[in-house]
């Protein structure tokens, strides 16, 4: 009775894993670009002959894209987009003409390895002989202030000066303390003296502590750019603020191409363990008819699942041209599935038919997560291949052995005493190869997280509903072992246990099913690396809070280079990008505070270290946040 608790406890934790349904939780635009050309807002003095942008991880593309449109918004010819031989995550169009001065929008749209959309813009300038408003707007920003970004002051200042490239309209300028409150102050004025220089009177001296201050201005009356810079009173101080790790249901990581998955995993899993248990475990013994009559259901439900998954994925991207369609990874992969398991199914017996059976099982291991650039590699290719195939000979296991076992019950006992045993063994290994293999890739995909960054993401609710369940198939494999040691084998008692433990590998596959379209990333959390060494300086860097908001990084130079500044760059392309001044805190040490991580995803971070004697040096780092991100 103590073991059936504990496996009615588990069961009920992992049903409520797969239903929870949590409040959907805003998140931030983010794509997976590391980098674009032209630059984000960039002017060029001459027309530029290709767009170009780099990802971080493989991308399937169309010839829709990449797509230019002007100012007037006209469509601008393209050449369809093609990889770079040299780099397949960068990927290039030819402008087909020479492009007139003005402002063009470049959209990205393109589709991840794990077939999830990837879509962004951006916008460039070619430059007219005479500046325009819209160059004037892109090339706007921000040049000094006083206090200065990332200073500390040791007497609150009278009033706040500005800088602009151009003269401008302020729409909007406030100062907050690190508590978030708004401090007093006067509307900025005008310099008459230089039209691009602006002050602002405070209303009362400024307490200790560090301040945000922020701005929105623009040229022409409408258009606007805003940004923030940080100064300190006598000392810095942390800004204080709120942090969230963005997260979804699990409902919403559900619907037909789930569905799809979830059944074509049952279908081909089943035949090709099926095949592998008759043919080396029962040696063609038992009702090998009634299990034949099985695999027609088996085969029907494959079908039924391919076809989900290739529908669902016309449904999303039903601009992509059919003939280029049916040659992305994630349509062609299973279609070549289901070849292989009709031709296993109605023109092959024995070996043969286990080994087409066997080729559908590891064409999943070519198309999941271990194919990316970012998680996997060849040896992710074999675990995850490894993973399935042990996957097959245990669950198939379960439904083959009661529908191949006599009814007779000393026929039965004798069936159990012999087949059943010898099941076991492989059961007991298939179990540790899952347990091993799954430990391996999941360390592979997110070398780096926290209990809350799992919990966050429906990749890690899935994985941790397949720990629970796999823990409990390991108790009643426990009991099963126990039961076939005795010599009188109590087929009912054995029969009842196998359909639990078929029902709990049913749930498996269910997570199975929402884990191959999860992210892992979402789950990914840490700065990489966290110590990096160019030109003999090296830097440590340390961000705390790690989530979206507010938040301190440490940037810790080991040796005694004397430095003359320090910037810190956070981007995330094509269009997200933030530059402060790092507050000097002595002996090697630079912060930086405030709403730093804007959204989930991967943030770049380059540190500009420029030392005395004007060198510039460019530290690159990436932090990884945690949390479901939009696309």
């Amino acid at each position: 009775m103590r073991n059936k608790a504990w496996i009615i406890l588990l069961t009920l934790l992992a049903a409520v894993l797969s239903l929870q349904i949590l409040p959907n939780a805003p998140v931030s635009a983010h794509s997976d670009m590391e980098k674009v050309y032209p630059k984000a807002a960039e002017t060029l003095d001459q027309s530029p002959s290709t767009i170009e942008v780099w990802f971080g991880d493989l991308v399937e593309v169309y010839k829709g894209s990449i797509v230019v449109t002007s100012d007037k918004n006209v469509q601008i010819p393209v050449a369809a987009p093609r990889l770079d031989p040299k780099d397949n995550r960068h990927i290039i169009a030819d402008i087909e003409k020479e492009l007139p001065s003005g402002t063009y929008t470049v959209t990205v749209n393109v589709i991840s390895i794990d077939s999830h959309p990837i879509k962004g813009t951006f916008q460039f300038v070619v430059k007219r002989t005479q500046p325009t408003e819209e160059e004037i707007f892109q090339n706007l920003k921000l040049v000094r202030t006083a206090p200065m970004d990332g200073e500390i002051v040791p007497l609150s200042p009278d009033q706040l000066e500005l800088w602009f490239t151009e003269s401008v309209s302020i729409s909007a300028f406030g100062i907050f303390n690190d508590r978030g409150e708004s401090v007093p102050t006067k509307n900025p004025v005008q310099d008459p003296a230089n039209p691009k220089h602006y002050t602002a009177q405070l209303n009362k001296p400024l307490e200790p502590g560090t301040y945000s201050a922020h701005w929105y201005a623009g040229v022409g009356g409408h258009k606007e750019k805003n940004g923030v810079y940080y100064f300190a009173i006598q000392q810095y101080s942390s800004i204080k603020g709120t942090n969230v790790i963005p997260s979804q249901s699990i409902m919403a990581d559900f619907g037909l191409l789930q569905v799809g998955h979830w059944l074509s995993f049952f279908g081909i899993l089943l035949l090709a363990g099926g095949s592998f248990f008759i043919l080396c475990i029962a040696k063609k013994l038992g009702n090998q008819e009634r299990w034949h009559r099985f695999t027609f259901f088996l085969y029907g439900i494959s079908v039924i699942g391919v076809s989900l998954q290739v529908a669902s994925h016309r449904w999303e991207y039903p601009n992509v041209p059919f003939d280029e369609f049916v040659w992305l990874s994630f349509v062609w992969v299973p279609v070549l599935q289901l070849l292989a398991v009709t031709l296993g199914f109605w023109f092959l017996r024995g070996y043969l038919q286990l080994g087409m059976f066997g080729l559908a099982i590891m064409l999943w291991g070519f198309s999941g997560h271990s194919t990316s650039l970012v998680y996997g590699g060849n040896v992710e290719i074999g675990m995850d291949i490894l993973h399935l195939l042990a996957v097959a000979v245990w669950l198939a296991g379960l439904i083959a052995l009661p529908i191949l076992m006599p009814k007779e019950e000393t026929a039965a006992t004798e069936w159990l005493g012999t087949v059943g045993r010898l099941y076991s063994k492989w059961a007991l290994a298939s179990i540790v190869i899952i347990t091993l293999t799954g430990i391996w890739m999941s360390v592979s995909y997110v070398p780096s997280f926290t209990w809350e960054s799992l919990w966050a993401s429906n990749w890690g609710k899935m994985l941790l509903m397949k720990i629970i369940l796999l823990i409990e198939i390991v108790i009643i494999g426990y009991l099963q072992r126990k039961l076939l040691s005795r010599i009188a084998v109590t087929s009912i008692q054995f029969l009842r246990n196998i359909r639990i433990e078929f029902f709990i590998g049913c749930m498996i596959l269910i997570a199975v099913a929402i884990l191959i379209d999860s992210s892992p990333r979402e789950a990914a959390q840490g700065v990489f690396p966290d110590k990096n060494t160019v030109n003999g300086i090296t830097a440590t860097v340390n961000v705390t809070p790690l989530k979206s908001g507010a938040n301190d990084i440490v940037i810790q130079f080991d040796n005694e280079t004397e430095l003359q500044s320090v910037k810190a760059t956070l981007s995330m392309p094509p269009n997200e990008r933030k530059e402060n001044y790092a507050f000097f805190m002595g002996k090697g040490q630079y912060k930086l505070t405030g709403n730093l991580l804007h959204s989930a995803g991967t943030t770049y971070l380059d540190i500009e270290a420029v030392k005395v004697n004007g060198e510039r040096i460019i530290i690159p780092f990436s932090i990884k946040v945690p949390g479901v991100m939009s696309e």
